[in-house]
C-alpha cells in the first residue's frame, strides 16, 4: 500500500496537465518540491483530448511518469459529477480504469507505487478495486460532497461502506461552511478509523476546513492534498506550508 510505514500523512499533490510533456513536467517539480505521492488527474488530459485513444496516449504519460520519478502515482479520472473535468458515462468510465489497470500490469510498475481511484457511486467499483487489491496496488475508493458537510451519521456509514471493498482505503471530502463542520468530520474520522484500523482520506474543503488538511492526521486520515500550482479543490494549502505545518 503506498501509505504504508509512513510516521506522518502522506502529501498527495496532483498533476492537472493536459499535455504529456506539461504532465511530466509538473511531476519532476512537484516531486522535488516534496511531494510524497503524485496523483495523475487524468480527466484533464481527457478533457483537453476528447478523442484520444487512451490506451496510446495514457500508456506513454503513466509510463514516462513512473520512469521518471520515483515516488508512487495516484492515477484519477475525476468525472464532472464528483467534480471533475471529464464527462462520462458509466460504460467509459468503467472501461477506461479497466484500461488503466491493464496498463499497470502490462507495463510492470512496481505495486507499492501504484494507486488507483475509485468513484464510489460507480457501479464499476467494487469489482475493479477488487481487481486493483488482488494485483497489490492500493484501490482508493472516494466520494465528493462539493455542497455541505452531510450528517456525522452518513459520513459514519458512507465510510463504513467504502471499507466493505477489501484492503481500499476510503476517501471522503465535504465541503465545509463552519468551523462547526470541520469538526464534525474529524470526529467521525477518528471514530470510524478507531473503530476499524484501516486506512481513511477524508478532507473538510473551502476554506473554512483548511485545518483539516493540516490536522487530519491527528484524527486518522492518512494523507492529505496540497498544490504546488493549479488548485484542484477549494482550501488546497501549498506543499511548503504543509511541510512547515508537519515539521520536515
Amino acid at each position: 500500500m503506498i501509505f504504508d510505514g509512513r510516521e506522518d500523512p502522506a502529501i498527495i499533490v496532483p498533476l492537472a496537465g493536459t499535455t504529456a510533456e506539461v504532465i511530466i513536467e509538473e511531476a519532476l517539480a512537484r516531486e522535488e518540491a516534496g511531494a510524497d505521492v503524485l496523483e495523475f488527474r487524468a480527466d484533464f488530459l481527457l478533457a483537453n483530448h476528447p478523442d484520444m485513444d487512451f490506451d496510446t496516449l495514457g500508456r506513454s504519460v503513466l509510463r514516462e511518469l513512473f520512469a521518471k520519478t520515483s515516488v508512487p502515482v495516484l492515477f484519477t479520472v475525476r468525472t464532472r459529477e464528483q467534480g471533475g473535468e471529464a464527462s462520462l458515462t458509466p460504460f467509459r468510465y468503467r472501461v477506461l480504469l479497466a484500461t488503466a489497470l491493464d496498463i499497470m500490469m502490462q507495463e510492470r510498475v512496481p505495486a507499492e507505487r501504484v494507486g488507483i481511484d475509485f468513484e464510489f457511486h460507480s457501479d464499476a467499483t467494487p469489482d475493479l478495486a477488487r481487481r486493483a487489491a488482488g494485483l497489490g496496488y492500493t484501490p482508493v475508493v472516494s466520494h465528493h460532497d462539493w455542497k455541505e458537510t452531510p450528517d456525522s451519521e452518513v459520513m459514519f456509514v458512507m465510510l463504513e461502506d467504502m471499507l466493505q471493498i477489501p484492503d481500499a482505503v476510503a476517501k471522503l471530502s465535504v465541503m465545509a461552511h463552519s468551523d462547526a463542520d470541520t469538526q464534525r468530520l474529524l470526529d467521525v474520522t477518528k471514530a470510524v478509523a478507531g473503530q476499524t484500523r484501516r486506512p481513511l482520506i477524508t478532507i473538510a474543503m473551502g476554506e473554512a476546513g483548511r485545518r483539516s488538511r493540516l490536522e487530519g492526521w491527528n484524527y486518522g486520515s492518512v494523507a492529505t492534498f496540497a498544490t504546488a500550482g493549479t488548485t484542484t479543490a477549494p482550501g488546497q494549502p501549498s506543499i511548503a506550508e504543509v511541510r512547515e505545518a508537519l515539521g520536515r
